[in-house]
Parts: structure tokens; sequence; C-alpha cells
């Protein structure tokens, strides 16, 4: 779980190690001065939450996890 469940490095956004605050600057401007970028990991990471976790998804996971414990 967490947030390398949500963000792919690299393709739906950037995951930079915990206590980094160099590597968070880093990641950030680059963010900040790439426009293409920030589009690319928009768009993937709306087609990641829409794959992972719509609703649909996330019953069946429930009803999965539910049953397993009957």
């Amino acid at each position: 779980g967490g947030n390398a469940t949500a963000v792919i490095d690299g393709e739906s956004g950037r995951l930079v190690p915990a206590q980094d605050p160099a590597a968070l600057a880093t990641a950030v401007i680059a963010l900040l001065s790439d426009d293409q970028l920030r589009a690319k990991y928009s768009k993937r990471g709306y087609e990641l939450f829409q794959e992972k976790f719509n609703a649909d998804k996330m019953v069946a996971q429930y009803e999965k996890l539910y049953l397993r414990q009957l």
C-alpha cells in the first residue's frame, strides 16, 4: 500500500526517499520546469487511478477479502 501503490516512479509521478529534502527539491523543480512531464504524470496517474481504485474494483477486492475471512 501507500505511495508506491498509487505512483509508478517515472511513469505517473516521482517517488523520493523519505527524509531526503534534496531529492524532493530536485523532483519538484523538475515538475515546475517541464510542462510535458507534468502532463504525462497527470494523464498516467489518472489512468492508473481508474485501473486500480475505481469503485467496482474496490468493491470486488473487499468482497474477496470478506469471503476469505468466512
